[in-house]
């Protein structure tokens, strides 16, 4: 077991000595029950097998004591039954996280046991004695006190490039055998996992659905210590305050053939920040030691091992842990000659990462809800739309009016009201073009591109395109329209740092953000595909 304690409702499990506490004091048991250390075993077992039904061969190393296989499943039904009598209250209902299998329901028709709860995996060595901290949800609010080589140790990883970050969890992932995304047209391999049904998707191909819940998610004291080492960095180097709003996070990912079905619930910002931002925080602090050798295996990777070390964690990564989604779109604007301009810049300092200087498009953004009516935010072209609006024409009053207005109020200002009016008259098109998971920090994203036809669309609006501060400025791209092949074309032409073009050719996917690259190289290829580009 890599972690010393597992935190189950309102009890600590200590895995080193199989004790079961409250509150920091010994359970209030009846004097008839006796809670051996071996079910407590058997508890840490059916955690660690998390949503797999646990037969009674899967724990006959436990069972030693027992002489058959009959014997065996007896002592294994009576030790549940022990932890249920011991564990049931009015603060913990036993059978929402343990769920008995019957015989007749388990394809092997032997029956066990399946852990089907949330459980916090703790260790005091994750992070060093930070000082006292706030559970304040704003950055200029948390109080914190750390130490200077604590807080030298963070910036130093804040700071770490995305280029330094990525081929040591391209290695870690390779060990894990773990298939990663390829670019046809770079040698350059990046974290970023794509299942192949994935790159072929549709606007009619993703299904999503809601529940209108919203759950508080309360935290380990090694989550809640994350966060605040996290805001303190920002502070000390000047960031603004991060924003909490309400998301929609991601509960379930279900891909069957080429369908994919997202099923999501009401959440918020920072609940899904200290759990995503957690993987990425601490592949960074683990590269960042002074007295690491900078290549990381599993010690160093505690929480990914659990949550995010295989295919199946991966994918089911939104099921166990708070998960915020976002939507990644490609805009490319043709030109008078007849060339393609997409929509992409190096961001800036304000980005959520605190690496700057690596490029992504603008049209980007987390799924946020804004709207009474939040089915309207979880339409991809109405997301993709607001996002324009908000990123390229500075809409900042979209978040601040939105949910006493019209949700369509922007659709007729200028700029918005042009692009909503050429994809009725076919003059624009809007379409999905992929799904990926950034194995960084675990975000999907849904990747779409928005390609308008009419040149006299930038001629007019370019001048008033004003990029937020998330995004340096740069000069913009332009791509032809007639490519006879994508991959030779970025291989070849495509300058490898679009801040200077001169500095040499092919495109590298670390230069970008993981869902950015990607974006822009689907939403590249089904452009042409299609023939969008004429």
């Amino acid at each position: 077991m890599l972690f010393r304690f597992i935190e189950l409702g309102p009890y600590w499990i200590d895995t080193e000595v199989n004790s079961i506490t409250e509150a920091g004091k010994p359970l209030d048991i009846p004097p008839t029950l006796d809670l051996k250390p071996l079910a407590v075993r058997i508890l840490i077992r059916l955690i660690e097998k998390h949503r797999q039904v646990v037969r009674v061969d899967d724990i006959s190393d436990l069972l030693t004591q027992s002489t058959n296989d009959e014997d065996r499943l007896k002592d294994y039904q009576n030790y549940v039954s022990i932890l249920r009598r011991c564990l049931n209250s009015n603060e913990f209902k036993f059978d929402d996280f343990i769920r008995t299998v019957s015989k007749k329901s388990d394809r092997l028709q032997k029956g066990g046991y399946e852990f089907v709860g949330d459980a916090q995996f703790l260790d005091d060595a994750v992070f060093p004695s930070y000082g006292t901290f706030s559970q304040s949800p704003s950055d200029q609010s948390v109080p914190l006190t750390f130490t200077r080589d604590v807080m030298s140790h963070a910036i130093a990883a804040s700071k770490l490039r995305h280029s330094q970050v990525y081929p040591t969890l391209v290695k870690y992932y390779d060990s894990k055998e773990v298939p990663l995304f390829k670019y046809r047209c770079s040698p350059v391999r990046v974290p970023l996992f794509v299942r192949r049904a994935w790159t072929s998707l549709t606007n009619d191909s993703i299904k999503t659905s809601r529940d209108p819940v919203d759950h508080s998610f309360p935290l380990s004291n090694e989550r809640e210590r994350f966060f605040a080492l996290y805001t303190g960095v920002r502070k000390e180097l000047g960031r603004s305050e991060l924003w909490d709003g309400r998301i929609f996070r991601l509960t379930k990912l279900k891909s069957v053939g080429s369908k994919l079905n997202l099923h999501f619930e009401h959440g918020h910002f920072f609940d899904a920040l200290k759990y995503q931002d957690y993987l990425d925080f601490e592949t960074r602090l683990a590269l960042s030691n002074p007295a690491g050798s900078g290549k990381l295996d599993g010690k160093d990777l505690r929480v990914r091992k659990l949550v995010a070390s295989s295919v199946e964690t991966i994918e089911r990564f939104c099921e166990s842990q708070v998960c915020g989604m976002g939507i990644s779109n490609l805009i490319l604007f043709r030109t008078k000659r007849g060339t393609y301009r997409p929509a992409i810049r190096a961001r800036g300092r304000l980005s959520l990462s605190a690496t700057d200087g690596i490029f992504d498009n603008i049209g980007t953004g987390i799924f946020d809800i804004a709207n009474a009516d939040s089915r309207i935010d979880l339409e991809f072209k109405y997301k993709v739309i607001k996002e324009i609006y908000e990123e390229l024409f500075d809409g900042k009053e979209v978040e601040r009016e939105i949910r006493n207005s019209d949700p369509f109020f922007f659709f007729r200002k200028p700029g918005i009201r042009e692009l909503v009016e050429m994809l009725e008259t076919g003059e624009a098109s809007f379409h999905v073009t992929g799904f990926c998971i950034d194995l960084l920090r675990l975000g999907p994203e849904v990747t779409t591109v928005f390609v308008v036809q009419d040149s006299g669309y930038l001629e007019e609006f370019e001048s008033k395109f004003k990029l937020n501060k998330e995004y340096e400025s740069g000069p913009w791209l332009e791509i032809p329209s007639k490519i006879n092949d994508v991959d030779t074309f970025l291989a070849d032409e495509f300058p490898s740092n679009p801040s200077h073009p001169n500095l040499g050719l092919g495109f590298d996917p670390s230069n970008w953000t993981l869902p950015g690259a990607f974006c822009f190289y689907q939403g590249l290829h089904l452009a042409s595909a299609m023939g969008l580009f004429r």
